[in-house]
């Protein structure tokens, strides 16, 4: 079977194709086009402002509340008889606590009710959206194509740990947690590495920061304070533009830690913080468009071109997150150029088929 290519030509009047992911350049987060008459109508949503430079982190809690969504909690129930046969092998041991004698289980018994399903881990709801969240933030919006990827709310000082810069295709089968030993706080607090942060964003014109949590901050209120008075420096540019983006995940999420976070604006219709609920997010990409809305100015202007070179539509007053335009219906693609510095990004339009054997 030969692979083969088709363009616009080829489609049905009016027929909308939209392109795969795989194909799209790195700015955009859909591209789709229509064939009417001898011309398509293409429409491309771009994820960010493609003219600015981003540096991202994710952050993702690890406090004892979020234990069970790591997948390092074990439930079920083990048998009265089969704890008495433990008992029996000296798997077993007895541990006085508040007046009361506890049967503490061993290894081997853990072992035993793991490998008899009596016990289970519980299912690891982190890894996936942590995976996803990093692609995506290393591979479509970091200008060095990594994403910082910590943890926090972990036991000990400084309560956080870093566990390095993770590249797009690293983020694909990144394990999470991995190989790194960490040990689950008693409590999440945030402030240390809202601190931290903040000091590393010096070196760095804007910084986006997604934290995957279930808003259990023991610390709320100091929290609250340091970004009211963060979101102040920022918007009179004392301080480097940052963004922060909580995703609530489990089944209790403190709404209303978010709401206190919310409100502290940073430039017009701009706030410090948003948030948004994991079970609503049905695309990696629905992160950034909760923060660059379709409806936002991206860049001051652009020019769009086809193949040729022609220029086929100009936007010299400012470029919403989402364009519309047309090209002949041969064209094999197009570029979007950004003044002033005249960057240019390249888009196709061809889809990949199989031609079938005779």
């Amino acid at each position: 079977m030969a692979l083969q290519t088709t363009s616009a030509t080829g489609i049905r009047e009016g027929e909308a194709v939209h392109l795969p992911r795989e194909l799209l350049a790195r700015v955009f987060r859909s591209v789709s086009y229509r064939k009417i008459g001898s011309q398509v109508e293409v429409t491309a949503t771009l994820l960010a402002p493609p003219t600015e430079e981003w540096t991202t982190v994710l952050a993702i809690d690890a406090s004892e509340s979020m234990r069970p969504l790591w997948g390092k909690t074990l439930i079920g129930d083990i048998p009265l008889l089969i704890q008495e046969r433990y008992a029996r092998q000296g798997w077993m041991r007895e541990e006085v606590r508040d007046g009361q004698t506890l049967r503490m289980l061993l290894p081997e018994a853990y072992d035993d009710a793991l490998a008899n399903g009596y016990l289970k881990w519980t299912p690891n709801e982190i890894e996936r959206p942590g995976q996803q969240f990093l692609e995506l933030l290393a591979g479509k919006l970091d200008a060095r194509q990594v994403c910082r990827l910590l943890v926090f709310g972990t036991g000990g000082d400084p309560g956080w740990l870093d566990l390095g810069k993770v590249t797009r295709a690293e983020a694909v089968d990144r394990p999470l947690p991995g190989d790194e030993e960490f040990e689950f706080g008693s409590e999440a607090r945030l402030l240390p590495l809202l601190q931290h942060l903040v000091e590393a964003a010096t070196a760095v014109p804007r910084t986006l920061v997604v934290v995957l949590t279930d808003g259990g901050f023991g610390d709320a209120g100091e929290v609250k304070d340091f970004c009211r008075q963060l979101a102040s420096q920022i918007k009179t540019r004392a301080r480097n533009f940052m963004k922060f983006l909580a995703v609530g995940v489990g089944p209790h999420i403190h709404r209303k830690v978010f709401d206190d976070l919310e409100g502290f604006e940073i430039a017009p219709n701009l706030d410090l913080w948003d948030y948004l609920p994991l079970a609503e997010i049905k695309e990696p990409e629905d992160l950034l468009s909760t923060i660059f809305p379709v409806d936002r100015v991206v860049a001051p202007a652009a020019v769009i071109c086809d193949p040729n070179g022609k220029v086929v539509q100009e936007f010299p007053q400012g470029v919403l997150g989402k364009v519309t335009f047309r090209l002949p219906a041969d064209a094999s693609g197009f570029t979007i150029q950004f003044p002033p510095d005249a960057r240019v990004l390249a888009q196709t339009l061809r889809l990949p088929f199989r031609k079938r054997d005779p």
